[in-house]
């Protein structure tokens, strides 16, 4: 189906998240994520959003999840 779906969070934790892995220097993880079309232009952009920033769990996420599969008869 056409439409636009995204991963939503604060920029800190996409920060902090990225670094984590270890792949990449901080400040690295930091430029790209600066060069990335902003939180609010991705938002507005997105038909469907699941926010996963800082403090959502995985039995959030599960919900969130499961409400989309309901919307697309998943």
């Amino acid at each position: 189906a056409g439409g636009v779906r995204g991963i939503g969070g604060d920029g800190a934790t996409q920060i902090d998240r990225v670094a984590a892995r270890g792949a990449l220097p901080r400040d690295q993880v930091e430029q790209i994520v600066a060069a990335q079309a902003s939180r609010a232009q991705r938002l507005a952009a997105a038909d469907l959003v699941i926010f996963n920033g800082a403090g959502v769990t995985q039995d959030a996420l599960r919900a969130q999840a499961a409400r989309l599969a309901q919307t697309f008869g998943l």
